[in-house]
């Protein structure tokens, strides 16, 4: 009984050792697990960490990329830039070149001389009297204002300024200047390199019919000098206008004529003819003054009177017994 007791405290024993070993694994077991998910966090948390680290790695790799290729581009366009600019620069002066090549005009053919030293050329007409192309120009009547308009072209490489016109009228045969033309101040026109500019000049005609040869002048300030130039002379025909019967002044200067005539004749004859007339002609044709018809009458009517009175002066110391027989005659008859 003793040994069964004995045996059951063993087995009882040998059972709580068993649960004590079993507890022990199951805690080594646990903490393995435990361990095991420990490390296993630590792994998939170093893991994530990486991954991140990696990721931003790569996108700070990306942005630096990001920002090289700006700045390459950022130094495309500005080389671009310089390029254009320099480009635009290059154009410039070529185009200048170019320009101030071709901005110089001269003629090659052209020889200074003391009578023309710079190459201005100076060409004019007469406007409405003149026909350039049959090279005829009308007469020029007194009284009236023509118009001389130029054409002034300049193939100097400096600037010119006209500032004044004038001329003068010679005589074609002689060259004896008959009269001036009065200068007049234009402007100043400034006229460039290879530049035409047009003016007019308004000339008054009042002068002797005849033949004149026109020379104009052209005043300019060219290189800091004032100078005179000319052009072609032209031959013109003043002539006096052509006056209508039907003229104003013409009727009053014909009435003015007609009644200064009429006067002359009237003092002439009270003159000279009257009395030579009075001892030709009879005294029906001669004609009668009105202060002697009028004196005549005067006389007549005095005669008249005279009669009169002296008729009742006759009648007067008559008896009245004639004087009614005389009145009862008078009327019966």
């Amino acid at each position: 009984m003793v040994e069964e007791a004995e045996d059951e405290d063993n087995a009882d024993e040998d059972d709580e050792d068993d649960e004590d070993e079993e507890d022990e694994e199951d805690e080594v077991d646990e903490e393995e697990v435990d361990e095991v998910d420990e490390v296993d966090e630590v792994d998939e948390v170093d893991e994530v960490d990486e991954v991140d680290e990696e990721v931003e790695e790569t996108e700070e790799v990306e942005e630096e990329e990001a920002e090289e290729i700006d700045e390459l581009e950022a130094m495309d366009e500005t080389e671009g830039v310089v390029e254009v600019l320099v480009v635009d620069e290059l154009d410039k002066l070529d185009s200048e070149e170019t320009y101030s090549a071709a901005e110089i005009v001269t003629d090659p053919n052209f020889v200074p001389s003391p009578e023309k030293p710079f190459n201005f050329l100076i060409d004019y007409e007469i406007s409405f009297k003149e026909d350039k192309t049959a090279g005829v120009i009308d007469d020029l009547y007194n009284g009236e204002t023509v118009e001389l308009a130029y054409n002034f072209q300049s193939l100097e490489p400096s600037e010119v300024s006209i500032v004044g016109v004038g001329g003068e009228l010679l005589d074609p045969v002689t060259g004896v200047s008959l009269a001036n033309i009065t200068a007049s101040q234009i402007g100043p026109i400034p006229v460039e390199n290879n530049q035409v500019v047009n003016f007019t000049q308004r000339v008054g005609i009042n002068m002797a019919p005849r033949k004149y040869l026109l020379v104009p002048a052209i005043y300019i300030v060219y290189q800091d000098q004032f100078m005179l130039l000319g052009s072609t002379n032209k031959l013109v025909n003043i002539v006096d206008p052509k006056i209508s019967l039907f003229n104003p002044q013409l009727l009053v200067a014909e009435l003015i004529l007609g009644a200064t005539f009429a006067g002359l004749v009237y003092f002439v004859y009270n003159a000279f003819a009257g009395k030579y007339l009075a001892g030709v002609l009879p005294e029906s044709l001669l004609p009668v003054d009105k202060k002697k018809k009028r004196a005549s009458k005067a006389a007549s009517g005095d005669v008249k009177e005279q009669a009169t009175a002296s008729k009742a002066d006759y009648e007067s110391w008559l008896p009245d017994s004639h004087k009614n027989l005389t009145k009862k005659s008078k009327k019966k008859l």
